[in-house]
């Protein structure tokens, strides 16, 4: 505690971090252990198997994924650049169920009064301000290179994929080092509206199958069935951005990236066409894979696999059944 000038009691939250150099930025976490830590708070997060042989049955405050209040401070090359009090809650999926979790930081303006992150999170993007980062742990590989998602996503950049942009960071909570974590960008309307320059509404965002959007689902009926017509390849490159979906299913194809077919995020612009966005490669480039024949099994498959399902693989599929298409494929 200290007086301000006019002599009012004032609490100081924040960390002071003393004789540690870190060449990487920091992210200092304040949070209220109650509500973070054992055996009550958003950090816990594990599966118990289920006796009778069904699904793991899920055990803590992680999977909720609810927001707790907490103080976020960002040090660039030493520098306190950003402080200020953030909803701060778990991220992922079934990695909930790890040690470490991925955790989501937002700027809320009507419940802590500041509505961006003002900081320049990473370099390859010009942008100062953020309303969501996340600090990823790098999902299933968290406990091996712990960089492979992001470095992964640094090459499809160089083949204009849509990614999400990476930074390694030194993450300390309540003045404990917590190890080397990924800050994210949030792949959501924010994204895209800064990205591109869209406004709300303007633009389509889908995840997974798509088939709830009705538009895309019409192009996937429409794949299915019709690729021996004379005009098929306009009628489908009028609807997406090959050269995107393409280099997108290489690059996936290529990293043998089985956790795909849940990863799915696709959007486009009213008027314009779909286009893909890698999301997710944490399971990719796996050993285990190394002996599959994952190309065939993501294009033209002769069995079913959890990881290739009709939804995941169709357009793909069906594109490549037009000639002109699978020599473009090729020789892309």
């Amino acid at each position: 505690s200290y007086r301000d000038n006019e002599g009012r009691i004032k609490n100081f939250v924040g960390n002071y971090i003393v004789n540690q150099k870190h060449n990487l930025p920091i992210v200092a976490l304040t949070v209220d252990p109650n509500d973070f830590f054992p055996p009550n708070g958003i950090y816990v997060g594990y599966m118990v198997a289920d006796t009778a042989g069904g699904n793991p049955r899920t055990v803590g405050r992680a999977w909720d994924k609810q927001p707790i209040a907490a103080h976020a401070q960002f040090f660039f090359n030493n520098d306190l650049k950003e402080e200020l009090e953030i909803d701060l809650k778990t991220y992922g999926g079934m990695t909930l169920g790890w040690n470490e979790k991925s955790l989501q930081m937002s700027a809320r303006k009507e419940l802590h009064g500041k509505g961006k992150i003002n900081v320049k999170a990473f370099r390859q993007l010009p942008y100062r301000s953020y309303q969501h980062l996340v600090l990823r742990t790098s999902g299933n590989d968290q406990n091996k290179t712990r960089l492979k998602d992001m470095s992964i996503s640094m090459v499809a950049d160089d083949i204009n994929v849509n990614t999400k942009a990476s930074r390694s960071v030194v993450l300390y909570v309540n003045g404990v080092y917590w190890g080397i974590h990924n800050i994210r960008e949030k792949v959501n309307g924010d994204y895209y509206r800064y990205r591109f320059g869209w406004k709300k509404g303007s633009f389509w965002e889908i995840q997974g199958s798509g088939f709830r959007d009705k538009t895309y689902k019409s192009l996937i009926d429409y794949v299915r069935t019709h690729h021996e017509d004379t005009d098929f390849y306009e009628r489908v490159s009028d609807s997406i951005d090959v050269e995107n979906f393409f280099n997108y299913s290489i690059i996936e194809t290529f990293i043998s990236n089985m956790d795909y077919r849940g990863n799915i995020r696709f959007f486009k612009p009213s008027g314009g066409k779909w286009k893909w966005v890698l999301y997710d490669v944490d399971i990719a480039c796996r050993h285990d894979f190394l002996n599959r024949n994952f190309i065939r099994d993501r294009t033209f498959p002769i069995s079913e696999h959890w990881y290739n399902p009709p939804y995941a693989i169709d357009l793909l599929k069906h594109i490549l059944m037009n000639d002109k298409f699978k020599e473009r494929f090729i020789k892309q």
